[in-house]
């Protein structure tokens, strides 16, 4: 019972914030002169939500190698703002 009723509070919230990461992907697309690097921003944290969706729907266990991938795709992301 608790399992069905988060899943629907989380679809619920979920909904709820997909207008808002599209108004700000919009709005930092406007903004920035760097238009990949907006880009590379959001895959980064929509590949981290797939992961936790998946983890947490399909109950599947992390490999070791999809964390040391994301961190060095965060890494990645860190140099490329970092020397923009």
């Amino acid at each position: 019972m608790f399992l069905v009723r988060s899943t629907i509070y989380l679809g619920i919230i979920s909904g709820l914030l997909i207008p808002l990461i599209t108004y700000t992907l919009h709005k930092s697309l406007n903004l920035v002169s760097n238009l990949a690097l907006t880009g590379v921003i959001f895959v980064v944290g929509v590949t981290i939500s797939l992961l936790l969706a998946t983890v947490y729907f399909f109950n599947v266990k992390v490999k070791k190698n999809v964390v040391i991938g994301i961190f060095i795709a965060l890494l990645g992301v860190s140099v490329i703002i970092i020397n923009k």
